[in-house]
């Protein structure tokens, strides 16, 4: 399963997911000044995840159906149904990943939507944060679109776009929304993103790994861990031309402000 980790203050906002790779969660979590939110991508691991963030103070948990996880012979309803038993325990604070990937070449993105729908509309009746996976153009727009019709009828949506790919004029439509831009270690082995970083308000942003897949180029390892996400402020410090210390702060207050976190 998957964590989105945050930050204590002066320390990280990350994404990682516990796999094989990793024999001991501990080897993960041992550091803990790392918060971790523990991100669901079907109905076992996040309950899964929910079991870990009960034996961790350090880690949270959110539940979610990641799109390369929908079922297309599963109605959304039947789906709908076992993600919202889950959203009702204390200790899940987000929904997610949700969202869409047009590299799925089993399920259209039309049909896609057609799931996505019933899981905001849980995140928003449980007034819970929505951790949005969107690849490729079309799909960021896409939910943008709906997060737009959404909050013209009153709703209230608010979450992050975890592992941003998108571009400046996305990330700004975004923002203008309330929801946040997550920034890996992508922004660290590239310049693609320098433009972004530097563009977009750092009140708008968090930190992420999306470990064990996106490895910073500065570590010898082949995964990435938690702590790589300081590889992430580091990079946006320089960009930006902030303090270390002020970046690391202002992300984590971004943060708590969007999960509403007492820590």
């Amino acid at each position: 399963f998957e964590a989105e980790p945050m930050a204590r203050q002066n320390d990280t906002h990350c994404h990682l997911t516990f796999n094989p790779l990793f024999k001991k969660i501990d080897e993960i979590i041992d550091d803990k000044n790392l918060l971790m939110i523990s991100v669901g991508t079907n109905i076992e691991n996040s309950k899964q995840n929910i079991e870990i963030a009960k034996k961790y103070n350090n880690v949270f948990a959110s539940v979610g159906i990641h799109p390369s996880e929908i079922q297309p012979t599963v109605h959304p309803r039947s789906a709908q149904n076992g993600l919202e038993e889950l959203v009702k325990l204390n200790n899940v604070i987000a929904v997610g990943e949700i969202g869409l990937d047009e590299k799925i070449e089993n399920i259209s993105l039309y049909d896609q939507e057609k799931y996505l729908d019933y899981w905001i509309d849980i995140a928003v009746k449980n007034k819970l944060p929505i951790i949005f996976h969107a690849r490729g153009k079309k799909s960021i727009n896409i939910i943008i679109e709906n997060i737009l019709k959404r909050i013209n009828q009153g709703q209230k949506v608010r979450g992050v776009f975890h592992c941003f790919t998108g571009n400046v004029k996305q990330a700004r439509r975004i923002n203008k929304l309330g929801l946040y831009i997550g920034l890996t270690n992508i922004v660290c082995n590239c310049n693609d993103y320098d433009k972004l970083v530097k563009e977009i308000d750092i009140n708008y942003l968090l930190c992420e790994t999306d470990a064990p897949f996106i490895v910073p180029k500065i570590v010898t390892r082949k995964y990435s861990l938690p702590f790589d996400v300081k590889h992430v402020y580091q990079k946006i410090a320089e960009i930006k031309n902030f303090k270390l210390k002020e970046v690391q702060e202002t992300i984590y207050q971004n943060c708590q402000k969007l999960f509403n976190l007492e820590l």
